[in-house]
């Protein structure tokens, strides 16, 4: 419809124009049939060039004055990562990074202006599309006076561009790097003119204390020894005319009486398009100390040679040696025979436990006391792997540790428990574990008596602060109620003494406040299922105000220990963790967390300090406190690097009746 309208119209113009000019019927109705057949090649052609502008290469969009598209190519669409429809009038600003949109504010202007334009590169980042750096050439057209003005911009994709040139410079640094670490000068010399260019490191290898202007192959062959000039001319003429590569060693001329550096140089020819030599590229660096230490081991083979001429004469006189020694070392093996089977006697009834396993874990000898802790006999342990637990203490080992006084519940064959001691240390050849050595000692008995004297202590700590909070804080209590009353009589008789008397009681408060303190330091947890939720709150407290750090408890949800001196082990190893943080790791943040999770009580203490030592030639009586305690109440105890540097101490308790099954080694 609207090609025929516009037939229509174009007919309507033919006849005026004709009816103007004169002309005949017969000679409109020519051009009328001339122009009907030149409009399909023109609707050809428009058609060939919108093709060509939706499909270049190149991204092409038209802005009006304030930066919003009027118009889009399909290619400058699709590296905006929308569609036409989406892009036609809105601005271009939001797909541009805002580090960049003051500069595209800016081109702009200018082109406002009526400034010469000038290319600017910009970083998009379009909105579920993919980042790139484009380059905008942009010109101004006028279309209907100066509030129509537009900017047809042309959008190129860089980004290759860039990365090519990122990669050049990276590629030019590494050379440099690499020069300035071997300590290699280079240098390049013009044969057409005979000028040299020298850079920095060779400058300074020719002696030179900065790098000359103007300099020539002449000038450079005036500071090569006179002995050495004429050879290294010659061999540059050689490499000129038959082309290739070429290695030459040389000395420079001394100066100041000195010794003669050495440099040796490496150089290539480089020729023209018609193979005619234009340039000589090279690399020189210092082989002074190679020369030297070549003349030394000169010297020293000179020297080798007289000594071994004398050695030969002393190793007819060793061999005459040899043959007494043999017959000693003959004697000798003898007698460790018979040590080894003394050895052999003490192996097999040594009172401790004493076990030699192969690399894979498996038992080469065990001696009666091991077998007597495991509760099994010599033919089901010889030459088979060892039980789950000690493969584990295994890894270990292959890591490179050694356990020493390793303390660990061994659960026999017959169901009964043993606290043992675990050393073990391995013997490696070309570095990889050949076999392991381990020494079990068992400590049931002084075991029990710790756990006997630990609890006697926490008796008398408890026996001592009910002490002190029945009989102590009661008295000073006690005092300071008549020390009130007393004020209370003098107030109005004695004001001066009024005052001494209210210095009375504020020493006794305070006094009372440290017993107290002193009690809870002596019974911290009371005597409550929910006794160690109160104490764990009091321990952040008390340690924000001694110390300064933020130390803070989160307890989601109610834990209820009943058993009294777990709860009182699991506070005294939440306290022992908070003092090695602040002592050792130099915490400045603490948490603290008790939960509770499928019938496990958790406990876990966590700092920002400083890591916890994988491998430690010592173990801190704290350390070995916390790890005691653990053992006691049958809990495990876990130290580990935390999330975000510092450390993380965990401590697991099983709580009775929970239908959990014990594992043989614990």
């Amino acid at each position: 419809m609207k090609r025929r309208a516009n037939s229509k119209r174009s007919d309507h113009s033919v006849r005026l124009s004709a009816e103007r000019r004169g002309l005949s019927l017969e000679q409109m109705r020519q051009e009328w049939s001339w122009l009907r057949e030149a409009m399909p090649e023109a609707e050809a052609s428009r058609e060939r060039y919108a093709d060509l502008y939706d499909f270049a290469p190149v991204g092409f969009l038209t802005l009006d004055r304030n930066g919003c598209i009027c118009d889009i190519n399909l290619t400058g669409a699709r590296l905006l990562g929308r569609t036409r429809f989406q892009l036609l009038g809105n601005p271009l600003l939001p797909l541009i990074e805002r580090p960049d949109r003051r500069k595209y504010l800016q081109h702009l202007s200018r082109l406002r202006h009526g400034q010469p334009h000038t290319p600017i590169e910009l970083a998009f980042a379009p909105t579920g599309g993919v980042p790139f750096i484009a380059q905008l050439i942009s010109v101004a057209s006028r279309q209907g006076g100066a509030h129509g003005i537009q900017f047809r911009t042309a959008l190129l994709d860089i980004g290759d561009r860039k990365r090519a040139e990122a990669a050049l410079r990276e590629s030019e640094e590494r050379l440099r790097l690499a020069l300035a670490g071997g300590q290699m000068g280079m240098w390049e010399m013009d044969l057409a003119t005979g000028r040299a260019y020298l850079d920095g490191l060779e400058a300074r290898l020719l002696g030179m204390e900065f790098v000359p202007r103007e300099f020539t192959n002449e000038q450079f062959l005036q500071l090569v020894h006179r002995e050495d000039r004429e050879a290294l001319r010659q061999q540059i003429r050689h490499a000129i005319l038959v082309g290739g590569d070429f290695q030459s060693e040389f000395r420079l001329a001394p100066v100041h009486d000195g010794d003669a550096r050495w440099i040796a140089a490496t150089a290539t020819v480089v020729r023209d398009g018609d193979g005619q030599p234009t340039r000589l590229l090279g690399v020189n660096f210092d082989i002074t100390q190679r020369k030297q230490a070549e003349v030394t081991l000169r010297r020293a083979h000179n020297e080798l040679e007289q000594r071994v001429a004398a050695r030969t004469d002393e190793l007819a006189r060793i061999n005459q040696l040899l043959r007494v020694e043999i017959t000693e070392r003959q004697q000798a093996e003898a007698a460790l025979r018979e040590s080894e089977h003394a050895l052999a006697d003490f192996f097999e009834h040594a009172t401790i436990g004493i076990q030699w396993l192969d690399r894979r874990g498996r038992v080469l000898r065990i001696n009666q006391a091991a077998l007597d802790l495991l509760g099994c006999g010599r033919a089901e342990c010889l030459h088979r792997p060892i039980a789950p637990f000690f493969a584990e203490l295994l890894d270990r080992l292959r890591r490179g540790e050694r356990l020493r006084d390793l303390s660990v519940r061994l659960q026999r064959t017959d169901g009964s428990l043993r606290h043992v001691l675990i050393d073990a240390d391995g013997s490696r050849q070309k570095k990889r574990l050949f076999h392991t050595r381990w020494f079990i000692r068992d400590v049931s008995e002084r075991v029990l008596l710790q756990a006997e004297i630990v609890a006697a202590g926490e008796r008398e700590r408890q026996r001592i602060g009910q002490d002190l909070h029945d009989g102590l804080c009661q008295l000073l209590t006690g005092i300071r109620w008549k020390s009130q009353s007393l004020q209370e009589r003098l107030a109005l008789r004695a004001p001066a003494e009024t005052r001494r008397v209210r210095k009375i009681i504020g020493l006794l408060t305070d006094a009372i406040k440290q017993a107290r303190g002193l009690v809870r330091g002596l019974q911290p947890v009371e005597n409550v299922p929910d006794g160690l939720m109160s104490a764990l709150h009091q321990l952040a407290g008390s340690t924000r105000g001694l110390f300064g750090v933020a130390c803070r408890c989160d307890i989601v949800r109610p834990v209820l220990v009943p058993e009294h001196n777990a709860a009182t082990d699991l506070f005294r190893i939440a306290q022992e963790a908070i003092n090695n943080a602040i002592k050792h790791g130099r915490a400045r943040r603490i948490q603290i967390d008790l939960a509770q999770s499928n019938g496990t009580i958790i406990l876990k203490v966590t700092n920002d300090g400083r890591p916890f030592p994988r491998r430690s030639g010592t173990t801190g009586a704290g350390l070995k406190i916390m790890q005691y305690r653990a053992r006691r109440i049958g809990a495990t105890l876990q130290f580990c690097a935390g999330a975000r540097g510092g450390t993380s101490v965990t401590c697991s308790l099983p709580l009775p009746g929970t239908g959990r099954a014990a594992d043989p080694f614990s």
